[in-house]
Order: C-alpha cells, then sequence, then structure tokens
C-alpha cells in the first residue's frame, strides 16, 4: 500500500473524528450541548493515537514490497494490514463515542442545575427521548454492537434512579421531576406487563433496572473467560432468525421482572445430552448455568436448593435436567429437558402430553429435531413427517400462556451416506445436505419458520466456514473420542464426540451460546423499545391456517410408554420388558423378542371419551374384563375411527418383522376402513341416531369377533425392523382402527335391542414375530402404543406415508 494511501486514510479518519463531533453535539438539540459544541470540536485535532497505527502501515507496506514473489509472504502482510486497519477504525469509533458521552454528561449536569423549574422534567423527557433515538441508530450502523452505547444506557439508568433519590436528601420537587423523567425516557413512557396487569412508569422503570442488571451480566459472564466461549459475534449474527418478536420479548420483559419461568427443551439424542461425557456439561445444562447467573433466585424465595429428582422412571417422559454446578433452584428460569433419543418430530406430536406435563407450562420451547427428521418426504411439504412437524408447532403455540416457539437446528458433518441424484457424491460437508447424514430438513424447517414467525437458530450456519478451515475447537478430522485417551491432547479442538453428538465443551455449548445469543439481542431490542400493551395482543392472536393443504389436528392423542406400556402387556410369550439404553440419562425401555412366533397382547380401555383426555388408557387383565362387564349393559355407541400406532425400533442390522393383528373389541386395516365406508362416512364425526348406531355396532362387532377367531388370516400391518442407514432410531407404524366404546361408568340401559358384546370398552391389540426376516435375525423391540383419534383421511394419509418417512429417517446411533 502506497504510503501516499496511508497518510489520505489518517485524514480521512481525522476528518471523520471532527465531523462526528459536530454533528453529536448538534444531535442533542438542547442549548446547553450547543454551546459546548464548538469548544468541544475543536479540541479535537488530528489523533495522535493514531501515528503508530499509520507508522506500522508503512512498514507492513515495505514488508509487502520487499517480499516480491514470494505469495505467503504477500497474503501475510495483507492480513497484517486489515488488522491493522480495523483496529484504527475501532480506535476511532471508540474515541468518537467517548467524546459523544462527555457531551452528555456535561448536558444532564447542566440540567441538573436547573432542576427546579417546573418545564425541566418535560425538557429532560424530550432530551432523553431524542438520544435513545440517536443511540438506536448508532447500533443500527455499528451491526447491534454492545459496547459504549449499552454502558450508557445503563449509567443514563442509574443516573435517573440517582436524580430521583437525591443528591443532598430525599427526593422533592427537582429529584423527583428529575426521577420521573429518567424512568420514562428509560421506559418509554408507561405500558403494560405481559399477561395482563397494568403498569405504571414506576413499574416499567423497575423492569427496566433489571434488564440492564440481566445485560450487563451477561456481558460480564462473556468476558470472564471469553477464550472458553466456541462462538463469536458474527457467527451469531448469521446464525439467529428472529422472526416475530412479540412471544420472544415477553419472555425477556418477564425474565428482566424476576418472574419464575420455564424453558423446555424438546428433541432426540442431542438434546437428552449425548456426547457430553465425562461430567462435561450438555447444551442444556450450560443454558441452566447461564440462567443461573443473568437470573438469579432471591435469596428469600423460600425455593430449595435442588430440584426435583432428575433420574426418570423407567421409560418415562418429562424428567427435570439434572443439576450440574448451580443448583436447579439457584435461577428464577427453570429448564425441562423433555427429550426423547432415537425419536423424530412425528413422536413427538403424538406423545406430547407425555414429555410436557400440564403442572408446568413452559414460556420458551426450543424444538431440535432437524437432524432426526426424515431428509427428503416427497411430495414435498405434503408427506406425513411434514405434517406431523406442523401439527407439533401448531400443540406448542397453543399452550397456556403461548410461550415463543423457538427451532434450534442441530448440525452433523460426519456420515456413511450419498447424496441423492445422479451424481451420487458423498455427502460429507457439503453444505446443503445438512451434513453426512444427508438429512435435509433444515431448509424446510425454515418455511415453518417464516409461516409461523418462529425463531430459528442454526448450528450450521454458525460453525460450517470454521469446520472448513480447521478451526480449533471446529475441528472435524477427529473426534473427542478418538483423543482422550491422550492426557495432554487439547479438550477443546473438536467439535463431536461421536459421528453424530457433539462434544460437551464445544459443540454442545455452541449451542447454548446460539440460544444464549438470541436471548441477548432481544433483550438489547427491549432496551431501546420496552414492551407495550399492543403486543400482547398481537401474542395471543389466533394462528393462521394450516401451512401444508389438508393438514388437520387431531382431536385426541394419547400415548402409552413406560411403565404403562409394560402394564397394559396382559398376555407374553417370548416377549421381555428391557432396558437398551447404554446412557443412564437416556433409558431405552421396551418389550424385546428374538424368536419367531413371540408374541404379546396389549390391552387398551376405550370406554371413556376422548374428550376428557383419557380416552384410550392402558389396561390390565382384571380392568379389562370390569369393563367389558360394565359395558355389555350399555347401550350401543358410535364406533370410533382412530390410528393404533406403534413404536418401534429400526436398525441396521439383526431385525426381524412382526404382524400386527386386532384380536378382540376392534377392527383393523383394510376391514376397519371398509366398515366406516358403509356405515359411518357420512356423519363423519358427527352423532347418529341410536338405532344407526346400533347396526354399526354390530357390524363392528361382528368383524371383531371373526377377526379374533381368524388369527392366522393376513394381519392387518407388518413391521419391518431393517434398514440400510447405519442408526438406530423409533419409528412409528400405523394401522385404522374401529373401536367399539360405550361411555363409561353409563347405566344398563335399552334401547339396542341387544346385549352389547362383551369385548365393547377394550381393544386386544396383538403383535407376533413373524418368520420372514430380511436380515437372518428376528429381534423385534416395541417401545410405546400411541392412539389418535383423527379423521380418517389423515389416518389413511399417515399410513400411507409412514412407510417412505421410515425408509429415510435417520437418528441416534447406538
Amino acid at each position: 500500500m502506497p504510503r501516499s494511501v496511508s497518510a489520505l486514510l489518517l485524514a480521512v479518519l481525522s476528518a471523520v473524528h471532527l465531523t462526528g463531533g459536530l454533528n453529536n453535539a448538534a444531535a442533542q438539540a438542547p442549548d446547553v450541548a450547543l454551546s459546548r459544541s464548538a469548544g468541544a470540536a475543536s479540541s479535537m485535532a488530528p489523533d495522535r493515537s493514531l501515528l503508530p497505527h499509520a507508522a506500522a502501515w508503512n512498514s507492513h507496506t515495505s514488508a509487502a514490497a520487499e517480499s516480491g514473489a514470494d505469495a505467503d509472504k504477500r497474503a501475510g502482510a495483507n492480513r497484517e494490514l486489515e488488522e491493522a486497519t480495523d483496529a484504527v477504525v475501532d480506535a476511532g469509533i471508540a474515541r468518537w463515542r467517548r467524546a459523544r458521552r462527555r457531551l452528555w454528561q456535561q448536558l444532564h449536569a447542566g440540567q441538573q442545575l436547573h432542576a427546579g423549574h417546573q418545564g425541566q422534567a418535560e425538557q429532560q423527557q424530550l432530551a432523553w427521548r431524542l438520544w435513545q433515538q440517536q443511540q438506536q441508530q448508532q447500533q443500527e450502523d455499528d451491526g447491534g454492537s454492545d459496547g459504549d452505547g449499552m454502558d450508557l444506557v445503563a449509567s443514563a439508568a442509574a443516573a435517573g434512579a440517582a436524580a430521583g433519590a437525591g443528591v443532598n436528601g430525599p427526593s422533592t420537587g427537582a429529584g423527583a421531576a428529575g426521577a420521573a423523567a429518567a424512568a420514562a425516557a428509560a421506559g418509554g413512557g408507561s405500558s403494560t406487563a405481559p399477561g395482563g396487569g397494568s403498569s405504571g412508569s414506576s413499574s416499567t422503570a423497575a423492569v427496566m433496572a433489571g434488564l440492564h442488571r440481566l445485560l450487563a451480566t451477561a456481558k460480564q459472564h462473556r468476558a470472564k473467560s471469553p477464550e472458553s466461549h466456541v462462538l463469536r459475534p458474527r457467527q451469531l449474527q448469521r446464525a439467529v432468525y428472529l422472526g416475530d418478536l412479540e412471544r420472544i420479548r415477553s419472555f425477556m420483559w418477564r425474565m428482566a421482572a424476576g418472574e419464575r419461568l420455564t424453558v423446555a427443551l424438546l428433541g432426540g439424542s442431542v438434546t437428552m445430552g449425548m456426547g457430553a461425557v465425562v461430567g462435561e456439561p450438555s447444551y442444556a445444562q450450560w443454558l441452566q448455568m447461564w440462567f443461573a447467573e443473568v437470573a438469579p433466585a432471591r435469596p428469600d424465595s423460600g425455593l430449595p436448593p435442588e430440584g426435583p429428582g432428575a433420574g426418570p422412571e423407567s421409560g418415562r417422559a418429562g424428567s427435570w435436567l439434572g443439576v450440574v454446578g448451580p443448583g436447579w433452584n439457584a435461577s428464577t428460569v427453570r429448564v425441562i429437558n423433555a427429550a426423547c433419543p432415537a425419536t423424530s418430530s412425528g413422536y413427538m406430536n403424538l406423545c406430547l402430553k407425555e414429555y410436557l406435563l400440564d403442572a408446568h407450562p413452559p414460556d420458551l420451547v426450543l424444538l431440535e429435531y432437524a437432524i432426526n427428521d426424515p431428509p427428503f418426504p416427497q411430495p414435498a411439504f405434503e408427506n406425513e413427517p411434514r405434517k406431523s412437524l406442523e401439527l407439533l408447532l401448531r400443540k406448542l403455540l397453543l399452550l397456556p400462556g403461548r410461550p415463543a416457539v423457538a427451532l434450534l437446528n442441530g448440525y452433523r458433518w460426519q456420515g456413511q451416506f450419498i447424496l441423492p441424484g445422479p451424481a451420487k457424491r458423498d455427502a460429507l460437508g457439503v453444505y446443503y445436505s445438512n451434513a453426512g447424514s444427508s438429512t435435509c430438513a433444515e431448509s424446510e424447517y425454515f418455511e415453518f419458520a417464516t409461516y409461523y414467525g418462529l425463531q430459528l437458530l442454526s448450528l450450521k450456519a454458525a460453525v460450517y466456514h470454521q469446520m472448513v478451515a480447521g478451526v480449533r475447537s471446529f475441528r472435524t478430522d477427529l473426534t473427542r473420542a478418538q483423543t482422550r485417551a491422550n492426557a495432554t491432547s487439547d479438550k477443546m479442538a473438536f467439535f463431536y464426540e461421536d459421528p453424530i453428538h457433539p462434544t460437551g465443551l464445544t459443540g454442545h455449548r455452541a449451542m447454548a451460546e446460539l440460544i444464549i445469543g438470541m436471548l441477548v439481542k432481544v433483550g438489547r431490542g427491549l432496551v431501546m423499545r420496552p414492551w407495550r400493551q399492543s403486543e400482547e395482543s398481537v401474542r395471543l392472536a389466533p394462528l393462521p391456517r394450516h401451512l401444508i393443504p389438508g393438514n388437520e389436528d387431531s382431536v385426541s392423542d394419547v400415548c402409552i410408554l413406560g411403565d404403562r406400556l409394560r402394564d397394559s402387556a396382559v398376555e407374553q410369550n417370548g416377549f421381555a420388558w428391557v432396558n437398551e439404553g447404554r446412557d443412564p440419562r437416556a433409558p431405552k425401555w421396551g418389550f424385546t423378542a428374538t424368536q419367531p412366533g413371540a408374541n404379546i397382547t396389549f390391552v387398551l380401555n376405550t370406554t371413556a371419551p376422548a374428550s376428557d383426555g383419557a380416552g384410550f388408557a392402558a389396561g390390565s387383565a382384571t380392568a379389562a374384563a370390569s369393563n367389558a362387564t360394565a359395558a355389555a349393559a350399555a347401550p350401543a355407541q358410535k364406533p370410533r375411527f382412530v390410528i393404533l400406532i406403534l413404536a418401534y425400533l429400526r436398525s441396521y442390522e439383526n431385525m426381524g418383522m412382526a404382524d400386527i393383528h386386532c384380536a378382540g373389541g376392534c377392527v383393523c386395516g383394510t376391514r376397519a376402513l371398509a366398515l366406516y365406508d358403509k356405515y359411518g362416512g357420512e356423519n363423519g364425526t358427527s352423532a347418529m341416531a341410536p338405532a344407526a348406531a346400533a347396526q354399526y355396532a354390530a357390524a363392528v362387532a361382528a368383524a371383531a369377533a371373526e377377526a379374533q377367531t381368524g388369527l392366522a388370516m393376513a394381519p392387518a400391518a407388518r413391521l419391518d425392523g431393517l434398514w440400510e442407514p447405519r442408526a438406530s432410531q423409533l419409528q412409528l407404524g400405523c394401522v385404522q382402527a374401529l373401536l367399539m366404546t360405550a361411555p363409561a361408568g353409563q347405566a344398563p340401559g335399552a334401547g339396542t335391542g341387544a346385549a352389547a358384546p362383551p369385548d365393547m370398552g377394550s381393544c386386544r391389540v396383538l403383535v407376533r414375530v413373524a418368520q420372514d426376516t430380511r436380515s437372518g435375525a428376528h429381534k423385534v423391540k416395541l417401545g410405546g402404543l400411541i392412539v389418535s383419534e383423527s379423521s380418517p383421511a389423515l389416518a389413511s394419509g399417515m399410513c400411507r406415508d409412514n412407510a417412505e418417512a421410515m425408509q429415510r429417517a435417520a437418528g441416534y446411533r447406538e
């Protein structure tokens, strides 16, 4: 770079300093700032501190020129020049900000001397608002910088509080006016807290003070050990999509107010914590520790230091996050880890009530399924995996309290997969494949984010370029597991613990930093534009119609998992209740058989109406007999059309096949569809006349009896546990069914003309290991039984599309 260019740039920077001082002074508007602008501007001569940088530029230029044709030396010189240029620009911006802060401090001091005048409070409020607008514009110009601007806001709030308290004693007159003006300026006037109650400027100022403390603590948290943080601000900027802000702003505003909040995590094995080993925190635990620091619980809260037990019962969902570092009750924000390894969003859509318990409705939900969901289902979007994802999102958005919902998309670099298409290229490190799993769900996830206004966090966008460059903490040439045996190895070098799961100190921490970066960014926005009542109506507004044409919300979904699945098995021949999980944090309970001919029978209690939330319960031999006795004398009810879904394991070796039969009290498969079309199709879900319902029920009972005596006939559905991907994941095998039902506890009555069949009120589902196999072995594992009361069209589509979804899904590796 010629010396003349260095001199020219130095002159330009000096001019920028001078112009910045004049513009800053003029923007203050009040006369006191204008009276000082000339002096401030005249004092801003060309900065002598820039001369060392100019000298450094000249030396680097000479070095580059002397290097001749050596390309490496020229490139190194250019990099050093760029760094020097950045340093000069940063120094210029910092000096300009300091000058602006000094001008404002002088302005504020001058106004305090005249605070006794009646109109001074209004003038001060106007000045604060003008300054706030200027600061917002500056943040936009600087790309959302958290430098001196945030310090100015915090110091301004403190100055306003000091003015309100009074310098020379209790606040009276001028002091009170100054406090009110500062509160109004900092809070933007009166507002209403999220959730209802109106709050005046005083409560708004209190929340704003809490917000400043939160952001200051977050900044200190990052500054304490910058070397241990994984993501830089530019990576966060690239990876965060904020969508509609009302729900997430409500969460941050209430967090700043000190409310007790709940964050729920839904996902697969990554969210459960796989990859974070040997005491290293998972991203869930990094997040809980951050909340404990920035939103600590009050000492007088009365909360115990630890939360509920972290160990879930066998197969039971909804466990609380185990304590790592700060106790679970150390923060006003608690994190619930409701993940289930080796599952997709379709599974969670059906079993959400088992994982998010009604006693603790969430205020923020983070959904991590991008690397678990099927990658290329066809036709685009109008397929069962994407329909299920949309239904899950709608269920979450309609939860009590209307929580914010964010899509946290994981990323997998390594794998043993091939990109689809004629080229058949290895997908390793290909950006648009979402890594080696060939899982491209993220691109379609973005459509849901923009349609429903969700937040989306992309780990791929944040880390991909660093992985390509082999930067420390992002290396993918080895995994952390391959280097743990070496005591001197760099524990911060690699991103993944194994080919699928990120390691605790880098990958999991990066995911936590994505979430934290989103929250901090929203908090900064609240500083500039505090929460207002008008946002509450938007937050509670109805959802738009379904994104996918023809998609329908289910009437009722009930999952029978864990101990309840074990209790519902009334007959077992060759099946055993086994936990195959390798990590105690992620138990994998289920019924497992390895021999052909092994069979198991489950009983569903179907006497209660589905609308009460207990429409389908796990039965037992005693309960089934009791229900049948009570239902036998009850008048016939219209049969209910449902989807019976078995969650079963699919893996790449030793897996067999199993056949599903309805063995009493229900009719499955094509026979159920035929009966529905004949008797119930015209009525849909509406009520039927007693005589028509009796005829319908009698036909279903006859078909059920025929099926029970003819179990050697073709099954209603077949499950195949073998697939090609070297991964193991619970998949959903479904079959349409008609259930014979009677309201629980209904008194005996006449009007049907015939006694109800003894199986009414319970449905027996038999699963038998088939002789056929593609692997040479016969292992079958069943992890859950699900009943979804949906329209026949939705049920048929799900069962038709499910085979395609299973062929393409990839998930947790055993």
